[in-house]
């Protein structure tokens, strides 16, 4: 691995191309998200051609009850399937944050897009099934990425990874059309030929999961009862906030560096100070968890942190 330092700012990109080797892939570690969207706004604007990729870390705390956007979850998911399916050539952009997280294993991403074309035969309830099995929410009116809305022969899906939601247009059981449109003005932007559909969380409720998640749960907080996060698995429902819980999902969660082990790494000059402040941040908020469950006023709404090395 490399460290970037002694770089002038704004002549970062220069140095990622020089070190981009053939048909290889340069990875650089920013101290902090800000810094991460300043790389990239330089590359998107110094070299417009240059293939770049974005693994961000997740907009919330650690271990909080809320969710990632389905923006920061769209994009990790888009980046990850990418580099499964093999990428050259390209510049990945991480954060500290991000590095620091461990991922699903690689075998998630494989074979889980649905590619849909224009003149396709496919069946209407089958493209329904997969966006349900694949953590897309059913609304009136497509608004956010991760979600879908069905309207006769008309089916609007936000896709993860996508700029802009796309409307089908079935005739019968064949795609008649395919176009991006706006979700406020509801206008098309533009026809396009085909996309992909990948899946809008980093993990899947399946029988197989629902039990490791269960055994692995009871192996670490014992027999619980009135716990939110425990029964909504058991019931193979999706609850706000799952996916802090996102190691117990898997026997072996994976590293960036799993993904890519011939990548080039390069890191920010702060990397040192930021990965250690940002441990000592996860540790804070594991004890402060740990904490609240020996607060009896808390009892209905008890928070259980999976241990810090997991992640």
């Amino acid at each position: 691995m490399k460290k970037l330092s002694g770089v002038p700012s704004g002549y970062e990109p220069f140095v990622f191309k020089k070190l981009l080797p053939k048909n290889g892939v340069v990875v650089h570690v920013a101290e902090n998200e800000r810094r991460l969207r300043f790389l990239a706004d330089l590359i998107y604007g110094l070299m417009p051609k240059q293939k770049v990729l974005i693994l961000p870390a997740w907009d919330t705390v650690p271990y909080d009850r809320a969710a990632p956007s389905p923006e920061v979850l769209g994009t990790q998911i888009d980046t990850l399937t990418e580099l499964v399916c093999g990428v050259k050539d390209t510049i990945v952009l991480t954060s500290v944050a991000a590095w620091s997280q461990l991922l699903p294993p690689k075998e998630f991403f494989k074979g889980t897009s649905l590619s849909l074309k224009i003149g396709q035969n496919i069946a209407f309830d089958d493209v329904l099934k997969f966006l349900n099995d694949n953590g897309y929410q059913n609304t009136d009116v497509v608004m956010e990425m991760g979600e879908y809305a069905v309207r006769g022969g008309l089916l609007d899906i936000f896709a993860a990874g996508m700029e802009s939601p796309v409307r089908l247009d079935f005739f019968g059981d064949e795609i008649d059309s395919v176009r991006t449109f706006d979700p406020i003005s509801q206008r098309t932007l533009a026809k396009i030929d085909s996309f992909a559909i990948k899946p809008n969380r980093l993990f899947k409720i399946t029988p197989e999961s629902q039990e490791l998640f269960r055994s692995r749960y009871r192996d670490l907080f014992g027999e619980v009862r009135d716990d939110a996060i425990y029964q909504a698995v058991s019931e193979g429902r999706y609850l706000q906030g799952m996916e802090h819980f996102l190691p117990l999902f898997y026997e072996k969660m994976m590293h960036l560096t799993d993904y890519l082990p011939e990548a080039i790494y390069t890191f920010d000059p702060q990397f040192y100070q930021s990965f250690a402040g940002r441990e000592v941040q996860i540790q804070d908020y594991y004890e402060a968890r740990c904490q609240a469950l020996k607060d009896k006023n808390l009892n209905k709404s008890k928070y259980y942190p999976i241990p810090k090395n997991l992640f």
